[in-house]
């Protein structure tokens, strides 16, 4: 276990796992990809809630996780366990709806041109990512019964884990659509009927 110290410099980011937790804070180097930790074990002090200053005793694996999650998302200095847990939530909705959108189309022209620039093959496997986005909406909502330290850290190990799988196949979806709606020379065919 790494003991952390609370540092108020720019170069050290403050994470608090949660307002209720035993495992209140975790600094981090935004500067250089090294972790900061202390050789004296120090007590850090939470911000987050006075009436619950405990010592920050943080492993390294959560460390290096909270690092890998701020590839993906903006962290800011007072963010906790649960704004963390938003911010992946919201990415995952956001793209669940993209793929959405092309797997079942609605009547909307954009929607109904997307889906037909992609083949029944591509829908099959982005009808494999809406289900992984699905799964992790649905982790999310089951995290938010009970206050849990280890059940939120393993909701963030499952959102990386999902994205690092999902996220190849949504940027060839993404440039995909990106190149649909640049080519100039094709025009949208489609019949529409009586909308009223």
């Amino acid at each position: 276990m790494l003991l952390i110290n609370h540092l108020k410099t720019p170069k050290i980011k403050t994470l608090c796992l949660s307002k209720h937790s035993k495992t209140l804070k975790i600094n981090i180097n935004t500067r250089t990809s090294n972790m900061t930790e202390e050789k004296e074990q120090k007590q850090g002090e939470c911000s987050c809630d006075d009436s619950l200053k405990k010592e920050a005793v943080v492993d390294e694996k959560t460390l290096l996780l909270i690092k890998r999650l701020e590839t993906y998302i903006k962290i800011d200095e007072d963010d906790d366990v649960e704004d963390i847990k938003k911010s992946l939530l919201n990415k995952a909705k956001q793209f669940s709806s993209i793929v959405d959108e092309i797997i079942n189309p609605d009547t909307s022209i954009k929607s109904m041109h997307e889906s037909n620039s992609f083949d029944d093959g591509e829908k099959n496997e982005l009808y494999d990512v809406y289900k992984k986005m699905q799964y992790i909406i649905s982790y999310y909502n089951q995290t938010e019964l009970k206050i849990n330290d280890d059940d939120n850290l393993e909701f963030l190990e499952s959102w990386l884990t999902t994205w690092e799988y999902v996220l190849p196949i949504l940027e060839k979806t993404l440039k995909k659509i990106k190149k649909i709606w640049e080519e100039k020379d094709k025009t949208i065919k489609l019949d529409i009927g009586y909308l009223g």
